[in-house]
């Protein structure tokens, strides 16, 4: 695994120049999201000004900021490079993840996450062309509406939480292990930022399993209730956070923890070697 991640770009850098760059726009424009998310919701929590925000949020947010509309076209764009890396990712292959079960698992993910920021690129393009901000509807408890209509409709509410309680999981994993400096060539160049990359991913990593660990506990309550009202994303992960005991410490540790996943893609796409983008 650590060697096809390492060889990916000197592929790409061989035959594909310009996609190696579109890369690494797409992942420095996911850092940028994930960065504000988790900056402005931590800056809410502790008072200090901010919003507690998610990813379709912050959109309207920018667009009210000096020079919102050209931001937030820019942004969008970049999130859009990152989804027509992942669709290439998936229907090439330049990775070798191949055509067994592990490599259908993972090409399929990169559809997966190509289908959900294409969604969140729709929604900032349409804030810019429809010239005025507005926060799109949550779609989850929709989603989770349908599959509750359907038979075994709380089984299926169930298997969508498993699925990413399972993904939580994975990134408590990461963090815990580092397996995530395996993308880490032994370069004199890239050791300048090992000690960043190290603890932004820890922190990032463990950040992100936090949240989709939440998500999921929120899907398992709509399915005993069968109430979609009560599944959510970031932003019900948010409000669950705040009303715990010392909840503005929590939101705000785990909030400052997602900015620190996005440091770790700024690093990965700006300060490392063109080996590590994948």
């Amino acid at each position: 695994m650590g060697k096809k991640q390492t060889s990916l770009m000197r592929r790409l850098s061989h035959h594909n120049k310009w996609l190696r760059h579109l890369c690494r726009v797409g992942v420095a424009s996911l850092s940028l999201v994930y960065l504000l998310i988790g900056l402005l919701t931590a800056m809410a929590a502790l008072g200090l000004g901010g919003k507690k925000i998610d990813q379709s949020g912050l959109f309207p947010f920018l667009y009210r900021q000096p020079l919102g509309r050209f931001s937030l076209c820019i942004l969008a764009s970049g999130i859009l490079a990152y989804v027509f890396w992942r669709v290439t990712q998936a229907v090439t292959d330049p990775a070798g993840y191949g055509k067994g079960p592990k490599g259908i698992c993972m090409r399929a993910s990169f559809l997966f996450s190509a289908g959900l920021y294409g969604s969140l690129a729709v929604q900032a393009f349409r804030i810019v062309w429809e010239g005025h901000p507005r926060h799109a509807p949550e779609n989850i408890p929709l989603v989770v509406g349908a599959l509750l209509l359907q038979p075994h409709g709380r089984d299926l509410v169930r298997a969508a939480a498993l699925i990413i309680l399972t993904v939580g999981f994975v990134q408590f994993y990461r963090a815990i292990t580092e397996r995530f400096r395996r993308q880490i060539p032994d370069r004199e160049t890239n050791r300048k930022h090992a000690v960043l990359i190290r603890w932004s991913g820890r922190f990032g990593f463990a950040g992100r399993g936090v949240v989709l660990s939440i998500i999921a506990w929120l899907f398992l309550n709509a399915a005993k209730h069968a109430n979609p009202r009560e599944a959510g994303g970031i932003a019900r992960a948010w409000d669950f956070l705040e009303k715990e005991p010392l909840g503005a410490v929590l939101l705000a540790m785990v909030a400052c923890s997602l900015a620190t996943y996005g440091v770790f893609l700024g690093v990965k796409a700006f300060g490392l070697q063109d080996d590590l983008i994948g």
